[in-house]
């Protein structure tokens, strides 16, 4: 999976809403299964909004000496982090009613 997202990442053909779609459509349900389950702590906090901003970055085709700050990506992308929508999952899922 990875693989394929560098790849794509790296083609400069795609625009860059099709890239955010396919991010949308292929690599967050990968994300998100069984999300509604996780008991969700600082650090795994900390490494899932690390992997989110890698993989926004590999798509967008941002190397690591260019310095784009991750609220600068969050702006460009218009993605929330990854850990308040997997959050939002949790109290959607868990609430009864």
């Amino acid at each position: 999976m990875f693989t394929r997202l560098t790849i794509m990442g790296s083609l400069s053909l795609y625009f860059i809403s099709t890239k955010l779609k396919l991010y949308s459509t292929c690599i967050l349900p990968i994300f998100f299964y069984q999300s509604e389950c996780w008991a969700i702590s600082k650090v795994y906090a900390c490494w899932i909004d690390a992997l989110d901003q890698w993989c926004l970055r590999t798509l967008l085709g941002i190397k690591w000496y260019q310095f784009v700050r991750s609220d600068e990506l969050r702006t460009i992308t218009k993605q929330p982090n990854l850990t308040v929508t997997a959050s939002f999952f949790v109290w959607t899922y868990c609430t009864y009613g």
